[in-house]
């Protein structure tokens, strides 16, 4: 059953289809200069989701994909609004889902001011595509698209 909702939010909001050719969608994403790359993910629900990526290779101008290298630990800092368990896993291409390799890791404190309680979580993407990262908070669920790439662009 959650399978099948997560193919129709991915479906309904625009995200990656299953396959290693479809370029992601463009997210709501900004260059931060003191933080680097973060993005507002997709929802219907009355949470606000906001992520801020470590360890992105190149640094990509606002507005464009989220550009990570396959077979890469990368760091992501989630804000969440809204009350329940923090919850996230990724669907890739060929509609595989993987969980963090760790986390999500509640922090007490942050430099970081978006809305919400915070967490971190660290990924491992195996695959070469365009994979969405899937978010729950309580009932509520959102989604964002991220490119994983062969190497160094």
């Amino acid at each position: 059953m959650r399978r099948h909702m997560i193919a129709a939010m991915l479906i309904l909001a625009g995200g990656c289809t299953p396959s290693a050719t479809q370029p992601c969608q463009p997210d709501n994403t900004f260059a931060d200069p003191q933080f680097g790359l973060e993005a507002r993910a997709r929802t219907a629900d009355p949470i606000e989701v906001w992520a801020l990526f470590f360890n992105t290779f190149p640094m990509r101008p606002a507005g464009e994909p989220i550009e990570i290298p396959v077979n890469t630990e990368l760091k992501i800092v989630w804000r969440v609004t809204g009350e329940g368990k923090f919850t996230t896993e990724a669907v890739g291409p060929e509609g595989v889902i993987i969980e963090p390799d760790w986390g999500p890791d509640i922090h007490g404190g942050s430099n970081w001011q978006r809305p919400g309680d915070e967490w971190g979580t660290g990924w491992t993407f195996p695959e070469v595509g365009c994979w969405t990262l899937v978010v729950h908070r309580g009932d509520s669920e959102a989604v964002m698209s991220v490119n994983i790439h062969a190497g160094t662009r």
